[in-house]
């Protein structure tokens, strides 16, 4: 699952830094909270916003 990847990329020393944004279609209440303890540094729940998309893009990559 999508967790487990961001997990897994977090533990490799070459993807410590990656942006990673997990969007999911299942919002269900702790998965924010689950993505964020995974590794993730945003969540965003279907349908997302293109121009919200893009905000949080620039701040991770700012």
């Amino acid at each position: 699952d999508g967790y487990e990847v961001a997990r897994r990329l977090r533990a490799d020393e070459r993807y410590k830094s990656l942006p990673i944004i997990a969007i999911t279609a299942n919002a269900l209440k702790g998965d924010s909270d689950k993505a964020i303890a995974a590794g993730c540094n945003q969540y965003m729940s279907k349908p997302i916003n293109i121009r919200d998309l893009w905000t949080r893009l620039a701040e991770i990559l700012s």
